[in-house]
C-alpha cells in the first residue's frame, strides 16, 4: 500500500506555530518553570550561551546574590518619589476608556473584532498585566505569561481562549546568542535553559531594537537615585547630631589624685547619658551641666539637594515637574497649562505604546489561532483624547457630515466616547423628529453604505440585518443607531497554541 504524500508546508509564517489539538483534548495549562536555583549559576554554562544584558548598572552595581534587574526593583521600592511618580504615569493610562476597533466595515472585521472583544473581556484583573507591560519603559523589557483554554461552554465555545495573563520578572528569561529566541532559563530540575513556546510570552523589548533587552529609563536615573540615597543617610545623620543640643558637663580635677578623677568623671558621663531620656536630674555638689547648640551658616541645606534630585526623577519621568507638585517656587497658570500638555503627551505616547504592542501580540494570535492568517486583525485602542481635542475633533465630524462626506463609525465612537452595542444589552437611539434632523441634501453618513443601510463590500449583495453604520445628523448631539454586536458564528476554534516553541517581540 503506498503511503499517502506528506502535506505540503504552509506558505505562511505563523502556521508553523499552531498544532492540531491533542486527542484528549487536555485543556491547556502553560508550565513555567519557577525558580529552583539561582538561575545566574547556569546562564554561561554547557553550550547556552545568551546575550548579556547590555546595562553596566546591573552588571556593576548589583548587589552579591541579585539575579537580572532586581537592582531595577530595589530602586523603585527604596525610593517613594520615584515610586509615586511612576504609579501616577501609569494609573494615568489605566483611567483612558479602551476598546476593540475592527479592521474595516466589512462583516467580517465586525466578526473578529466582537469575538476579541468578548475573549479579552473574561480575563481577570487585566490591569495588573498592562502595568507591568508599561514596566518596559523603565527596565528595558516586560515578560507577560498567557494561560490559553479552549472554551467548553458559553457563547465562543470551542475557541481558544486566553484565559489569564502573569506577569513574570525577567530573570527568569534569557535570550539565546545564536538566534536571539527567547528561553526560560530558571525552571525545575533543569539546568539548561528551555525553549519558550510559540505565542506564550508577550514581550516588550521598549527603547531599541538592537537588543532584547531593551534600553531601561533607570539606567538615565541610576545616578540620581544613588546621590539621594546616600544623601537622605548623611541627612539623617545630621538630625541625629544636630536636632537636639550637645550636654556639657564639668567636674572639679584634682592634681595627682588619677583615681578620684576618673571616677568623678564616670559619674559625670553616666549623669550625662540619663539626661537624654530624663526629665530632671540631681547633681552633686561641684559637678555642673550646660547644652551647646549647633550652629551653620550659609543657604546649603540637605533638603535643598534632595528637591533637586526629586525635580530631575519627575522630569525623567513625566516630562515635567509642575504637576507632581514638585516644582520650586510658585507656580503660574501658563506655566501649568504648558506643564500639562507635556503631561499629556507622555500619556498619549503610553497609549499608543500599549495599543499596538496588544494588536501585534495578544489579539493578532487570538485571531490567527482561532480564524487563521488571513482573518482580519482588529486593533487595541486607547483613547487619550482630552477634552479640547475632542471638541475640536466633534466640530470636524460636525462640518464633514455638513458636506455630505463619509465619516466612520469607529472614529466617531472614539471620539464621543460611545462603546459599540453588546448583544442582549438595552440600547436607545434617537427618534425620527428630534434634535434638529439635517435635510436629506446636507446628510452625512457614519460609517460606510448610504444613512440606515448596512455596509458591503464591493461585488456583494446587502444584508437583512441593521449594520453597525449609523443614522447620522449634523449635530453632534446626535447618537448612531448599530445593531447589537454579534459572536462568531461556526466553529472559530480548532486549532490550539504549541506548547513547545518560542515566540518573542523579534518574531
Amino acid at each position: 500500500m503506498r503511503k499517502a504524500p506528506a502535506p505540503a508546508p504552509s506558505d505562511h509564517l505563523f502556521a508553523e506555530l499552531v498544532v492540531t489539538a491533542l486527542a484528549a483534548e487536555r485543556q491547556l495549562r502553560p508550565y513555567v518553570g519557577e525558580l529552583g536555583a539561582d538561575p545566574t549559576l547556569f546562564r554561561s554554562l554547557g553550550r547556552w550561551q545568551e546575550i548579556p544584558h547590555p546595562s553596566r548598572f546591573v552588571r556593576e552595581r548589583s548587589e552579591i546574590g541579585d539575579r537580572v534587574g532586581e537592582l531595577y526593583n530595589r530602586m523603585i521600592e527604596t525610593d517613594t518619589t520615584m515610586a509615586g511618580l511612576w504609579e501616577k504615569r501609569v494609573k494615568a493610562v489605566l483611567s483612558l476608556p479602551r476598546f476593540i476597533r475592527a479592521a474595516d466595515s466589512s462583516p467580517a472585521a465586525e466578526e473578529t473584532a466582537a469575538f476579541v472583544r468578548t475573549a479579552l473581556s473574561q480575563i481577570p484583573l487585566r490591569v495588573v498585566p498592562i502595568s507591568n507591560t508599561l514596566e518596559a519603559i523603565l527596565k528595558g523589557v516586560s515578560i507577560n505569561e498567557i494561560l490559553w483554554e479552549k472554551a467548553t461552554r458559553g457563547p465562543l465555545a470551542g475557541a481558544w481562549l486566553p484565559v489569564d495573563l502573569i506577569d513574570r520578572p525577567m530573570w527568569r528569561f534569557g535570550w539565546s546568542a545564536i538566534d536571539r529566541s527567547l528561553h526560560i532559563v530558571s525552571n525545575r530540575l533543569r539546568s539548561a535553559p528551555e525553549p519558550a513556546p510559540p505565542m506564550k510570552f508577550q514581550v516588550l523589548s521598549y527603547g531599541t531594537k538592537d537588543d532584547p533587552w531593551g534600553r531601561a529609563l533607570l539606567d538615565r536615573l541610576y545616578w540620581v537615585w544613588y546621590l539621594k540615597k546616600h544623601a537622605s543617610k548623611y541627612w539623617a545623620l545630621f538630625v541625629e547630631r544636630f536636632a537636639q543640643p550637645l550636654a556639657k558637663g564639668t567636674y572639679p580635677y584634682k592634681p595627682g589624685q588619677e583615681a578620684a578623677n576618673k571616677e568623678q568623671q564616670d559619674r559625670l558621663l553616666a549623669i550625662l547619658n540619663a539626661i537624654r531620656t530624663g526629665t530632671s536630674i540631681a547633681l552633686p555638689e561641684g559637678l555642673d551641666i550646660a547644652f551647646l547648640e549647633a550652629s551653620r551658616g550659609g543657604d546649603a541645606s540637605y533638603a535643598a539637594f534632595l528637591a533637586w534630585l526629586d525635580r530631575a526623577e519627575a522630569l525623567l519621568l513625566l516630562g515635567e515637574v509642575d504637576t507632581s507638585g514638585l516644582a520650586k517656587g510658585p507656580g503660574s497658570f501658563a506655566k501649568s497649562r504648558v506643564s500639562n500638555e507635556v503631561r499629556l503627551e507622555t500619556v498619549d505616547h503610553d497609549a499608543h505604546l500599549l495599543g499596538s504592542f496588544e494588536t501585534d501580540t495578544l489579539i493578532r494570535w487570538l485571531v490567527l489561532i482561532n480564524f487563521g492568517p488571513d482573518a482580519p486583525i482588529p486593533k487595541s485602542i486607547y483613547d487619550s483624547t482630552d477634552a479640547p481635542d475632542r471638541d475640536q475633533r466633534m466640530k470636524g465630524i460636525q462640518s464633514a457630515l455638513t458636506d455630505g462626506v463619509t465619516v466612520p463609525e469607529g472614529y466617531y465612537r472614539m471620539t464621543m466616547r460611545v462603546p459599540a452595542p453588546v448583544e442582549r444589552s438595552p440600547s436607545s437611539s434617537l427618534l425620527p423628529g428630534r434634535v434638529g434632523a439635517p435635510s436629506p441634501a446636507s446628510r452625512g453618513r457614519v460609517g460606510e453604505g448610504a444613512p440606515g443601510r448596512p455596509p458591503t463590500s464591493p461585488g456583494k449583495p446587502r444584508t437583512t440585518t441593521e449594520s453597525a453604520t449609523a443614522r447620522s445628523t449634523t449635530t453632534p448631539s446626535c447618537t448612531a443607531k448599530s445593531s447589537p454586536s454579534t459572536i462568531p458564528s461556526g466553529k472559530p476554534g480548532g486549532r490550539p497554541p504549541a506548547t513547545t516553541a518560542a515566540v518573542s517581540s523579534l518574531s
